[in-house]
């Protein structure tokens, strides 16, 4: 199970994305930038860029925040595939086919993101 999610407030504001990309989906991209980290993990590269595969039974089963328990593993993939086409479309993952199998990375514009550092500080009210 994943334990924790890293959403960069500042950087999803910065790069514009407030309001296009929910929580849930950020969480969901978290999860595929740490398949980088996991030498387990199914590769393929392509035009000298790296994707990994993922398993979207076993990511369901990871993310239990993510999915309603009551509701059937098709209907929790279905969920997933959304989430990850929402993440294409506001270009946060690229995807590519290998043979039947599809691989992810996250994009530039996720680099940006996970790196953007807030220059300045805010106080609450």
């Amino acid at each position: 199970m994943k334990f924790t999610f890293v959403i960069n407030q500042a950087g999803v504001v910065r790069c514009g994305l407030l309001g296009r990309v929910d929580v849930t989906a950020l969480c969901v991209l978290d999860y595929i930038g740490g398949w980088f980290f996991c030498g387990k993990a199914k590769r393929a590269v392509v035009d000298g860029r790296e994707f990994v595969w993922l398993r979207y039974e076993h990511a369901v089963e990871e993310l239990p925040l993510l999915f309603n328990p009551q509701a059937t593993v098709e209907t929790r993939k279905n969920q997933l595939s959304r989430l990850v086409r929402g993440l294409r479309q506001a270009c946060l993952v690229e995807s590519v086919k290998v043979g039947r199998d599809l691989y992810l990375r996250p994009s530039d514009l996720a680099a940006a993101l996970a790196s953007s550092r807030e220059r300045t500080v805010t106080k609450s009210a």
